[in-house]
């Protein structure tokens, strides 16, 4: 973007004019206006990852003293931000209630053995298990529900009790006895179809879908 004044400054007016929008400056460099455009063009297109734009694109990362002087009105300035509007679906959940889980032949009604009926049923989205929990249905599903927003920082409270929900964590020798058909259960996997290099959901053969993006520029 062709500007004059200070690029530093320019990072202020883009976060007062969309606030709710623009998170953290993630990289700020310079270049000129067709690759800026295309650089800026791939991150919001989930195409480049912020790490490879300055060779792709042939531009130069601007340190903090060169981003408080004058800027060139021959050169174009890239911002990449980080995006408020991201949704992180890097885990996926289910909550079960205990009846369910205590009625599966399957599985002879053991709460840990219910992990592999979820992961049978849906093979290509539940990954590996990353926490079993067990509460009052109400707040199984409300921690359910905000995992699979993309709430980033629920599980960790819920695994230190700082949460505000009833879930406790099931130990493994807890997780080997027979479901409680008074209480329900939290289970969280990872999700399969979480690519964690590009932040983004793929289909079947890795392909990128759309979903929110982790960075804007």
């Amino acid at each position: 973007m062709d500007i004059v004044g200070r690029p530093a400054l320019y990072t202020v007016v883009l976060k007062v004019l969309m606030p709710s929008l623009y998170g953290d400056l993630k990289l700020m460099a310079v270049g000129r206006d067709g690759p800026c455009m295309d650089a800026a063009n791939a991150v919001n297109s989930n195409t480049v990852l912020v790490s490879d734009v300055l060779d792709r694109f042939d531009m130069k990362e601007i340190g903090v003293l060169k981003a408080l002087g004058d800027a060139s009105n021959t050169s174009s300035y890239l911002y990449v931000f980080e995006n408020k509007d991201y949704v992180d679906n890097e885990l996926i959940a289910n909550c079960v209630p205990g009846g369910i889980v205590y009625g599966l032949d399957l599985t002879g009604g053991v709460i840990a053995a219910y992990t592999i009926a979820l992961q049978t049923i849906l093979p290509s989205l539940m990954g590996d298990l990353q926490f079993l929990g067990t509460g009052p249905n109400e707040d199984c599903v409300e921690g359910m529900n905000k995992i699979n927003e993309g709430n980033t920082t629920i599980l960790g409270l819920m695994q230190k009790k700082k949460s505000g929900l009833e879930v406790k964590q099931v130990g493994i020798l807890k997780g080997l006895k027979m479901a409680d058909n008074t209480t329900s259960y939290l289970y969280v996997f990872k999700n399969k179809l979480w690519n964690s290099t590009w932040h983004v959901m793929t289909g079947d053969g890795g392909a990128r879908m759309p979903t929110e993006r982790r960075l804007l520029a």
